[in-house]
């Protein structure tokens, strides 16, 4: 086996992985530093979408290219081979903050609600919704759940329309399949709520049905709902760890909540 590793390394330093070494003993790490710099310089205001900025930093980019002597090898423009190959991509994007209410039994305001605090869009799933209001219902299944638990003590009629909440990631396969009328996800990760992305069509539908609108909402938000009717967010996450294949589990909480949402 010893000599076996030797022939090999014998013969990576004659040819193979050896061959690349002056490229790698090219790399400069303050030339790097530099390109990094100017890219994330707020004189580059994000490199948006269709912004200035984002073209000249792909021309800044294919410059650095050229200057390294990397071949082109993109579709021509003017007779030359390029460095851009040009991808149409669609992106939906909100036309103005989406807004969150929520409602107790008596149909007062169940506390006041902040966004980008308490509550965010969900990028992937965005959706028109004009001052939609329907009953807040927490549901428990297994996160990859396909079908309606057989042990569930409701039919599937009885979350249709209903603005269900989940504790999970992302919403189950079996719920995705149903006209829901929203989805509320408990952000276990605030970033989830504060860090803004813009949506694209090609990836609709990661969190579920793409027709369907889904904020993230905060875990004191989604506690201060279940406490309505006695329940808590630590109750609904431990019954959700609990689960097994088939079983699952719906809670009313005698809230509303109301949804706006305008998307271009």
């Amino acid at each position: 086996t010893g000599i076996g590793v030797l022939l090999i390394l014998a013969a990576e330093s004659m040819g193979g992985w050896a061959q690349f070494a002056p490229f790698a003993n090219q790399f400069n790490s303050e030339r790097a530093m530099a390109d990094i710099r100017y890219l994330a310089s707020p004189e580059m205001g994000g490199r948006s979408i269709g912004s200035p900025e984002l073209e000249a930093a792909g021309d800044y980019i294919a410059q650095q290219f050229s200057a390294l002597g990397l071949q082109p090898a993109g579709p021509a423009v003017n007779g030359s081979l390029s460095y851009f190959v040009p991808v149409r991509v669609d992106y939906r994007t909100l036309l103005s903050m989406p807004l969150l209410k929520l409602y107790d039994r008596s149909g007062q305001n169940l506390m006041p609600l902040v966004y980008r605090r308490d509550y965010a869009e969900v990028p992937d799933a965005l959706s028109d919704l004009d001052d939609f209001r329907a009953e807040v219902i927490c549901v428990g299944m297994e996160a990859d759940t396909g079908t309606w638990p057989s042990s569930m003590d409701a039919d599937p009629a009885d979350v249709l329309g209903k603005i269900v909440m989940v504790t999970t990631p992302q919403l189950p396969p079996a719920l995705r399949k149903l006209r829901l009328g929203a989805v509320l996800i408990v952000a276990d990760n605030e970033e989830y709520l504060t860090h803004r992305e813009l949506a694209s069509s090609l990836s609709l539908g990661s969190y579920g049905f793409s027709r369907i609108a889904h904020l993230f909402i905060s875990p004191q938000v989604a506690d201060a709902i279940l406490r309505q009717e006695g329940h808590s967010l630590d109750e609904a996450r431990r019954r959700q760890s609990m689960l097994q294949a088939g079983e699952g589990f719906i809670w009313h909480t005698g809230v509303d909540a109301e949804i706006s949402m305008n998307v271009s």
